[in-house]
Formats: structure tokens, sequence, C-alpha cells
């Protein structure tokens, strides 16, 4: 069943691998592309947290330098989280949870977003996944491989995307509260691997504190949106479809719950003990960021893609919850399979539609201003910018004409174009200049233009999420 769902949930993701790249994704095929002792370099003074990503990924264009190939890790990564969190979910409550569960995490717009992009987000919650894998399986089996695995994928998660590391810290401390006291003797095990994990958490931020422009572009939120994204928002995302389906399962596993237990029932102490640990899961670390961003804003809805896991299992273990007991004869089964089949469908469908969302076009942009340009020179005002509508460049019309581009800018989203009064003097009459508003000294440089007697001729706006604007200057 968990293969099942995870090979039908990567269909989405594969079919969207060539969709336009975006001013992240081109941050990281700069990057990849330097030379190690250029990387290196660069880490000193920017987006040292993604240096073990951009590592790995280093090695892994020595196949191919495509952006195609570069997502496909983070399918690759997403596929095995959805088919962990099925194997999770059969242990906590057999083939309906193990379906759900699966189902939920495979559909989800959030956790289906980091697949199709090549950012380290799809492998960090893989990550922090798999070490809640494992801290099922040492509760469960015990033995300490398990919790040496534990604490392998702690470290894995954290160096992929600090932050995701609440995720599998938030199940230890749940397992640890639920543990019975008969068996929290064998909790010494978990020492040794959880101090490693502690002391390399904070070697790592020690490390890397220093750069804490990788937050700044955070903004503060109201507090009404800091709740919704607390209280499920941020997790189950914000596709309608998909928050509506979640929502009304949720609430109808809580509705057969309550009567149950009205009924005179009791619950389980061993599902009361998972449903706490995936509510854990799914809760503590939009909260943990929400509490911190008092303080400084951190809050981002891709900072806790691992919570969306534990979201899942607490859909699967109320749905098995509510079908435990109940026999369904020949004709009700098959209506049950087909109803499920629709829904999976419905979800599945949604999930391409998340799948296929595009942040910027930059493809787009390429194509419009090597379609329009017959003169002059392109303003590309950083790493990101020229990198990705580099990428799409028809090749047909040879190397983009740029304007010139300052040859040791190390700062990704620094600004690259050249200000020189020398520079403006030599300049052709026709100057297009490409801005997502990424970097904010843009602004000097369209005031330096008008100085030396370029006007606007012209605008395009390439629209997606996020819009890219093309000025046409003309003097």
């Amino acid at each position: 069943m968990s293969l099942a769902v995870s090979l039908a949930a990567l269909v989405a993701p594969l079919i969207a691998l060539d969709k336009s790249m975006w001013r992240d994704e081109g941050a990281t095929m700069f990057s990849v592309h330097l030379p190690w002792s250029e990387l290196w370099q660069q880490s000193h003074v920017v987006d040292r947290v993604l240096l073990f990503y951009y590592s790995v990924i280093h090695a892994w264009i020595a196949v191919s330098g495509s952006i195609e190939w570069v997502r496909l890790l983070s399918v690759m990564a997403f596929g095995f989280t959805v088919y962990l969190s099925g194997r999770i979910g059969d242990r906590l409550g057999g083939v309906w949870c193990a379906a759900v569960g699966a189902v939920a995490v495979g559909a989800n717009p959030l956790l289906i977003n980091s697949a199709v992009q090549a950012r380290p987000y799809a492998l960090a919650t893989l990550g922090a996944t798999a070490a809640a894998y494992c801290l099922f399986r040492w509760r469960d089996d015990g033995g300490t491989r398990w919790t040496w695995l534990f604490a392998a994928a702690c470290i894995a998660t954290m160096l992929f995307q600090f932050f995701i590391l609440m995720a599998p810290l938030a199940v230890l401390a749940a397992v640890a509260v639920t543990t019975p006291r008969p068996r929290q003797r064998q909790w010494r095990q978990l020492l040794a691997p959880t101090a490693v994990v502690v002391l390399v958490a904070v070697g790592y931020l020690a490390l890397v504190a220093g750069q804490q422009s990788q937050v700044a572009w955070i903004t503060r939120q109201s507090p009404v949106e800091a709740v919704l994204e607390v209280s499920g928002l941020a997790v189950i995302g914000h596709h309608l479809v998909y928050a509506v389906v979640v929502t009304l399962s949720a609430l109808i596993g809580l509705a057969v719950a309550g009567l149950r237990w009205a009924s005179g029932r009791r619950l389980e102490p061993r599902l009361v003990a998972d449903l706490f640990i995936c509510l854990a899961w799914m809760v503590a670390p939009p909260v943990a960021l929400e509490v911190f961003s008092l303080h400084k804003p951190t809050f981002v809805d891709r900072y806790v893609t691992a919570s969306v896991v534990g979201m899942g299992l607490v859909l699967g273990i109320l749905a098995s919850d509510a079908l435990r007991g109940v026999t369904f004869g020949p004709r009700r089964a098959g209506w049950a399979k087909v109803v499920g089949g629709l829904l999976a469908a419905l979800l599945f469908f949604e999930s391409h539609v998340s799948a296929s969302a595009v942040e910027e076009n930059f493809r787009g942009v390429a194509v419009y201003v090597a379609s329009h340009l017959t003169s002059g020179v392109v303003a590309l005002p950083d790493h990101s910018l020229t990198e990705g509508v580099g990428y799409y460049w028809p090749s047909s019309r040879g190397a983009i004409p740029l304007w010139p581009q300052l040859r040791n800018q190390i700062y990704i989203e620094g600004l690259d174009l050249q200000e020189s009064r020398a520079t403006f003097a030599a300049a052709p009459r026709d100057v297009w200049v490409v801005q997502d508003q990424s970097v904010r000294v843009e602004r000097r440089f369209l005031a330096e233009l008008s100085r030396h007697g370029y006007v606007v001729v012209g605008r395009h706006r390439v629209v997606a999420h996020e819009i890219v604007e093309i000025i046409h200057f003309h003097r």
C-alpha cells in the first residue's frame, strides 16, 4: 500500500520537473556550479546554512547540470517520505492508517511544492521522517542501532535545514512523555545519541548564527495570521480542495471518536499515546517558530514541511480508529473502494495543480527579452537572475548581451551591475532592465540610468506567483 501511494504521488512532481525555475533555484544553480574553493569562499558571507546541500548537489550534477536533474533529487526524497509515512502509519494503526496517512502526505501542497524545487526542504523532510521512523522502531522493538540511526537522521536533517530539526525533536519529547514507567530504563540507550545531536546542533548554530541575513527578509505576521498557521494552515496548505478534504476528514474522525467515548468506550492507551506523538509532530514546530517570531520573525511555511507527516498520521490514526470494528459486506466494500479511490484521485489532481504552480517565470522573461531585443544590453541585477534568465536564453541568439557586471561580487543577491561614470557613458542607447525586487539597491541603478539621459519607453510584466518586470530604457 505505501509503495503504491508513493508511486502515485510521484506523478505530479515528475510531470512538473521542467517548469520555470525561480530566484532561489537560480541561487542554487549558480552556487553548485562554482568550483569548490569559490563555493567555500561564498559560504563565508552568505548561504552557509545551505553549504551542505550545495555540496551534495555539486556532486549530483556530475551526471547532468540541468534543472530537471537537480530537482529530481528533491522528487526522490519526497517519494521516500511518502513511503516512510505509510510504513509508520502501518505500525501505528494498520492498513487504513497507512493508506490515509500516505495519501494525505503525498497530496499535500506544501510538500509537493518542496518536491519540485532545487532547494533542500524535501531532503530535510525525508531526514526528519526517517528520524521519527527510527524512534518508533526503537520504542516498539528496542535495539541501540535505531537510536544511532535516529541521531544520524537528525544530523542530516539539521545540515539540510536547521529549523526542520524541530520535528524529530518534538517526536522524541512526545515519545519520552508517553513511555510507560516500567520501560523508562531503556531511555538510557538514547542518552548518548541525543547528546551527540545536541552537541552537533550547538556547534552548527555557532557556525551559522553570524549570517542572520538569511532570515532578515522574513516579515512579521499579524496575530490572526500566526493563529491560523499554528492551528493547521501551515501544514494543510492554502489550496482549497485539499484543505476542505483534510479538515472534513479530521472533523468526522473526531466526531466518531467522541461518540464512542460518550457511549462508554474507553480509549486505548496506545492509541492516545500515538495520537499525542503525532499531534506534537504536527503542532510543536510551527508553535516554536511563531513564539520565536515574537522576538525575531522566522516563520515561513517551508520551515515546517516535516510537520505535514505528523498531520497525515493524525488523520490516519483517526480514520483507523473510526473504522475499527466496522465490517463491510461485499457491496459496501466495493462502494468504499470507489469512494476512496475517487477521493484519492481528487487529491492527486489537486497535487498536480500545486506542482505546476510557477513562482517566477524566468523562462518567460528570457523568451520575451530575446524576441524584443534588437540592440542594446540586458541588465540582470544579481546572480540569481543572471543564472535563471541565462539558463533559458535561446541558444540561437548567442550569448546574452549583458550590462557590465562586477567580477568579485560574492553576495548572491547583491547588485552585480557596474555603476561607474565610464560604464554609463559607454553604454548603448537601449537597456533592458529585469527586476524582481530581490535586490534592494535596484532603485539606485534605475535612478542613475535616468540621470544619464535614459527614459522609460516600455514596461512588461511576466506574471506568475511573483511578478518579474522588464523595463526598456532608451536614450
